[in-house]
């Protein structure tokens, strides 16, 4: 499936992959990964690849993340993540980045972002939560827009897309899904 694309005028976009990734923000094999296992609950899976890039300005400022993830099943009863904890030098922009020209967006993340996905992952409700792998292949961060908050509404908008039978069909629904 295609990338679903979204925006208004305020200025506020969002993408959506299904079934799909942004292959130029696909995380190098060098990345340090950990991994977290989670109470799994009885959600359905209804999609094995999902990624989410939101651009959200207000006022002088804005916040800016991606994160996407490869999803397979498991026989567990719990949901074991894969995260990303540091990216290897040298950096890599991302020049598609929804923030234009306003932000330096670099594939990968940043330590802090890790135990902020995490935190995202715990705030999910345990029914809400599928059992299986989510292994978080791409992700790409802000110098400027990208916060802790971001990834952790990232992560909680993940696994509902993940879980989700339709597609957004509008700005509103892509960005309710942060907030899920």
């Amino acid at each position: 499936m295609p990338c679903l694309e979204f925006d208004n005028k305020f200025g506020r976009r969002a993408r959506v992959w299904l079934d799909d990734l942004p292959s130029d923000t696909l995380l190098s094999n060098e990345t340090m990964r950990e991994t977290h296992v989670f109470e799994g609950g009885g959600a359905t899976v209804f999609r094995k690849r999902v990624a989410i890039e939101i651009f959200q300005p207000f006022g002088a400022s804005f916040h800016y993340g991606l994160l996407g993830g490869e999803y397979q099943s498991n026989e567990g009863n719990g949901l074991e993540v894969i995260v990303p904890v540091d990216t290897p030098f040298p950096e890599r922009r991302y020049v598609d980045a929804l923030t234009r020209s306003l932000d330096t967006v670099m594939i990968g993340g940043l330590p802090e972002y890790a135990s902020a996905i995490c935190a995202g992952l715990e705030q999910v409700s345990i029914s809400a939560r599928p059992c299986g792998v989510l292994n978080l292949t791409c992700m790409a961060h802000g110098e400027i827009g990208s916060a802790q908050s971001v990834f952790s509404s990232l992560a909680r908008a993940l696994i509902h897309a993940l879980c989700r039978s339709d597609q957004p069909a509008s700005l509103d629904e892509a960005m309710a899904l942060l907030t899920a």
